[in-house]
């Protein structure tokens, strides 16, 4: 492997979702960065599965979304309509309805999927008429994002910006850098999920680690954005998926960014085992 920096160019091939560097006249791939946190334990996103499917056959949570304990009366309203059509039902429709039920947080995911595409398309637009002085009128999907920034960004620094680690062999895509009006440079990621989680942010870490390293570019490997030496201070999570969206911060960055090292090494560990 090189360690001329002339010798490296990086780009993206979309259709595969590849992100590769040119080292001595050959393209390799490169690990991805949102697949790493895949390693990592879903925590309360496993519970939020189970509870998914059981909805489909009545069940009703203990609390609600303000988490605050349901009576057990309340709860069996739920459980009261589901179980005269149960009895009704042939072993057919019941073992369809279990199918549907086992399916339940996989088909949820593909249409957050869908609606998480269209969610940070309509961020991007916005933050890059911002960065342009154009005037866009932001979606009001996007609000709680446009509330916070008035409140804390200075200046975008970048959005949808591709990124790359010889180093440590990674590329990936950031959804937004930022200057706050207190001077430091946060990393913000957009999701579409119901809070921020610890992967949410060791993600962001991934994506220190590679602008730190090199800089932001084009999907075409055109270099647009350096920190020129500057650190980044902390990373910001936005999860639409709140009942109140807002962002979420982290400060310790160089533990986080640690993290994301020792779950690339899980990672890995797991493609070749």
């Amino acid at each position: 492997m090189s360690k001329n920096k002339e010798e490296v160019v990086y780009r993206f091939e979309e259709e595969n979702h590849v992100h590769e560097i040119k080292v001595d006249d050959e393209w390799k791939p490169l690990t991805g960065t949102s697949s790493v946190t895949d390693v990592m334990a879903k925590g309360g996103l496993i519970w939020w599965g189970v509870g998914l499917a059981l909805e489909m056959l009545g069940y009703t949570k203990k609390k609600d979304e303000n988490k605050k304990w349901l009576k057990k009366e309340k709860r069996l309203i739920s459980i009261k309509k589901f179980l005269p059509k149960l009895k009704k039902m042939t072993d057919e429709e019941y073992l369809n309805l279990l199918d549907e039920a086992y399916y339940a947080h996989f088909n949820y995911k593909n249409e957050a999927a869908v609606d998480g595409t269209d969610l940070h398309e309509k961020v991007e637009e916005w933050i890059k008429g911002e960065m342009n002085g154009e005037k866009v009128t932001p979606d009001t999907l996007i609000m709680p994002l446009v509330k916070w920034a008035k409140e804390n960004v200075d200046e975008w620094l970048w959005s949808e910006v591709h990124c790359y680690s010889e180093e440590h062999w990674l590329g990936g895509i950031s959804d937004i850098g930022f200057r706050d009006k207190e001077g430091r440079i946060g990393i913000l990621d957009i999701k579409s999920s119901k809070d921020a989680y610890l992967g949410h942010f060791i993600q962001c870490a991934g994506y220190d680690i590679q602008i730190s390293e090199n800089g932001g570019y084009t999907p075409d490997g055109e270099k647009i954005f350096d920190l020129d030496g500057k650190e980044i201070d902390y990373y910001a999570v936005l999860p639409f998926g709140m009942t109140n969206p807002e962002v979420q911060t982290r400060f310790n960055t160089d533990e986080l960014r640690e993290g994301f090292l020792a779950a690339t090494t899980l990672y890995r560990l797991t493609k070749k085992y």
